[in-house]
């Protein structure tokens, strides 16, 4: 017989049996690691390492340190794009941390979850 107290209503995933009760000491530890490295700082110092290794790759190919032309503009494109992807992921981790909404946005959110 199924139980209709909004209390112990089952997800969608725990009815198909995806998640597990049990696993609480891992979940634990995880929360551990997370409050110490949120993803938005693991995007950041992700991003910031590939901005410095395109640069570093296109400072080389600039001096001309590499002798075949063809290699350094390759390299030199692959480390233009690579920085290009660095700012993108910190654009992208800053910007999730919802410091940029405006009131405007802030309030039709408030309005939709209290509709709900």
């Amino acid at each position: 017989m199924m139980n209709d107290d909004p209390k112990e209503k089952k997800s969608g995933d725990q009815y198909l049996g995806l998640t597990d009760n049990t696993s609480n000491k891992s979940k634990s530890s995880l929360h551990k690691l997370n409050s110490y490295w949120n993803s938005n700082s693991l995007q950041v110092l992700a991003g910031s390492i590939q901005i410095l290794a395109g640069m570093s790759i296109v400072g080389i190919t600039i001096l001309g340190l590499l002798t075949p032309l063809w290699i350094a503009a390759i390299l030199s494109m692959l480390g233009s794009i690579s920085s290009m992807f660095g700012v993108y992921m910190i654009f992208q981790a800053v910007s999730a941390t919802g410091k940029f909404d405006t009131l405007i946005n802030q309030s039709i959110k408030r309005v939709i979850r209290d509709q709900n």
